[in-house]
């Protein structure tokens, strides 16, 4: 069994690769930057079960949605820092948009833009393929179905809709599935990643049972649902985590137990 001293040296190791010093107000308090090097990078980030590029676009994921932008910037830098394109950084915070809500798009790519321009770097030149509403709302109906499961029955959150407001349903097929998950710059598994991550952090269960069973159909193992759902937790706060995984773990049934630890 490791040590203390052992998840510590792999903390600082971590955030040497992530680039990413303590914060001068965790410095200024007693054991605080000891505990977040130990607990959070030695102990989560460091773990084995999901990829760095996948834990950042969590990261990302959950501070956008929850509009964290003094921690957000210092994460678009560790993003860049380990590889991650500035147009994928814009794509992350554009998607989460549909769950959290537009207002943290522009909230996020501003702290973002100013992170690009600190480090001299641009996003790539992207357009959006145009489409007439009918168009969008086949192909996101398309989409839909094939990422959560034609065959599956309505959630009840679609079923209430249909009865109150059958314009959510359009819309989500139009702008969400059909509209934003269809955008250049971050491929479709990265995107049910950010969604997994931003539903979880925001305690939207119920949409989140939704990409929890759609997840595998993407290449999201198991094992990687709750490595994921685990590194929301240092962001929104572990209950958040907590509750994704009972979640997850209801949604994904009894399975083979896959030890990352």
């Amino acid at each position: 069994m490791a040590t203390r001293e052992d998840v510590m040296a792999v903390g600082r190791a971590m955030r040497a690769t992530l680039g990413l010093s303590a914060p001068a107000a965790l410095d200024a308090v007693p054991g605080l930057e000891e505990h977040s090097t130990e607990a959070i990078f030695g102990a989560i980030w460091a773990r084995p079960g999901l990829g760095l590029r996948e834990r950042m676009l969590a990261t990302l994921s959950a501070l956008s949605s929850l509009q964290r932008l003094e921690q957000l910037r210092r994460y678009v830098g560790a993003a860049l820092t380990i590889g991650l394109a500035p147009e994928e950084v814009e794509e992350v915070l554009v998607h989460c948009s549909v769950h959290a809500g537009m207002p943290t798009a522009a909230g996020s790519l501003r702290v973002a833009h100013e992170v690009f321009a600190e480090r001299g770097v641009e996003a790539a030149p992207r357009s959006a393929a145009k489409r007439t509403l009918a168009e969008a709302e086949a192909e996101g109906e398309s989409f839909r179905s094939e990422l959560l499961g034609g065959s599956a029955p309505p959630p009840p959150y679609l079923v209430a809709a249909a009865e109150l407001q059958p314009e959510l349903r359009t819309w989500t097929l139009r702008y969400a599935f059909g509209g934003i998950f269809q955008r250049p710059g971050l491929d479709v598994r990265s995107r049910v990643i950010c969604s997994i991550a931003s539903l979880a952090s925001l305690g939207q269960e119920a949409q989140l049972a939704s990409f929890v069973r759609g997840a595998a159909g993407v290449g999201i193992t198991r094992g990687e649902m709750g490595e994921l759902l685990l590194q929301v937790g240092p962001y929104a706060g572990m209950p958040a985590s907590a509750n994704a995984i009972t979640v997850a773990a209801r949604e994904l049934g009894a399975g083979d137990t896959e030890h990352t630890s």
